[in-house]
């Protein structure tokens, strides 16, 4: 064992060193003094709904198993920060952009969705369980409270008696009701039923959070948080302020207090965050050097060439004519141009769709 990772309720996360594949990992141990059937059956759950799920940005599981009477889980080692850590500014790092962000929050979506697809349900999304790599990658972590059989109700929900696992407002609750309040969905603080939709409604708390700097329902704890949500009392984010129109109404989807009003998956909301990368990405090209030896043909070259069959007879050199040149010239650029960015655009939606790093400017 190198070092302790974190602690939580369910125990203790820890680094070590794989010395059979020459790896570090990360081991999820089970508190022996804690290690009810319920907790131990959640552990299991989370691996068996991790062995399920391939996907770049989902975190891999290795191993699971049980030592001098205490369950494990081993995981890759995501060297990286949390994703409500990559959010802020700090010695070593500026904020991320907005455009960043988008970036970062398609590709932990597409994660989301590939769960969602296989049938699982986190219960549990929120920034604190996505790890952000140094290679720009995120990953989802912690489905210890994922379940494919999401219709089940589970009991009435309740503030009191939590376990001390982080921040006040950030608590998972234990016993009641397993979830974080600051992102848990109405239908969970109703007893009823968690699917898919509730995940939905934690991603877009999260967005929100990251794109505005605050929560939409309320920055207050407790009892006034939870009766925000229930009535599907948002806070109200000026234009000036907004993101772009269409994002900001998704988002806001995704909120509604019913979830037969959200969205029917995250493929549309999704699709929404796509359009939007594509629309404010900025530039032509990333590589000016290459667009540069495409465009300087047309300007140089084909004047000279028509200069050049203007001396042998073979065109008209006229004031005309030239004119014509020029309006080639513009025309040929501008499709090159649009070329280009179309290319630019599709590579760097391919790589958000896989969770890969790109270069990003301000939105």
């Amino acid at each position: 064992m190198l070092g302790v990772l974190g602690r939580g309720g369910m125990g203790t996360v820890l680094e070590a060193y794989d010395e059979q594949l020459g790896r570090t990992v990360a081991v999820k141990l089970l508190d022996g003094r804690r290690a009810t059937a319920t907790r131990r059956a959640r552990l299991d759950r989370e691996a068996r709904a991790l062995a399920r799920l391939s996907h770049p940005n989902v975190v891999p599981i290795y191993e699971v198993g049980e030592n001098q009477g205490r369950s494990y889980l081993v995981m890759e080692r995501v060297f990286g920060r949390t994703l409500d850590r990559w959010l802020v500014a700090d010695g070593e790092h500026a904020s991320p952009t907005r455009l960043e962000i988008l970036r970062v929050f398609l590709a932990i979506g597409a994660g989301l969705r590939a769960a969602h697809e296989l049938g699982l349900v986190h219960r549990d999304f929120k920034p604190g369980n996505v790890m952000v790599g140094h290679d720009g990658r995120p990953r989802i972590l912690d489905f210890g409270l994922a379940r494919s059989d999401a219709h089940e109700p589970e009991e009435a929900p309740t503030l009191d008696g939590r376990e001390a696992v982080e921040g006040d407002d950030k608590l998972t609750v234990a016993g009641a009701l397993l979830g974080t309040p600051a992102y848990m969905a109405p239908e969970q603080w109703r007893s009823e039923a968690a699917d898919a939709r509730s995940d939905q409604f934690g991603y877009c708390v999260a967005l929100f959070e990251a794109l505005y700097g605050r929560s939409p329902f309320s920055d207050e704890h407790g009892q006034i948080h939870r009766d925000r949500v229930l009535a599907g009392r948002m806070i109200e984010i000026h234009g000036k302020d907004r993101v772009p129109e269409a994002l900001h109404a998704a988002i806001v989807r995704g909120l509604s207090s019913e979830a037969d009003e959200r969205w029917p998956s995250l493929e549309p909301l999704l699709a929404v965050l796509e359009r939007t990368i594509g629309e404010v990405q900025p530039g032509v090209t990333d590589r000016p050097r290459f667009a540069a030896a495409l465009i300087m043909p047309i300007f140089v070259g084909l004047p000279g060439l028509w200069w050049l069959l203007g001396r042998l007879g073979l065109v008209d050199n006229s004031a005309l004519a030239w004119l014509w040149v020029s309006g080639a010239q513009v025309s040929l650029v501008a499709l090159l141009a649009t070329l280009l960015r179309w290319r630019v655009l599709a590579r760097r939606r391919r790589a958000a769709r896989a969770g890969q790093p790109t270069a990003a400017t301000g939105m």
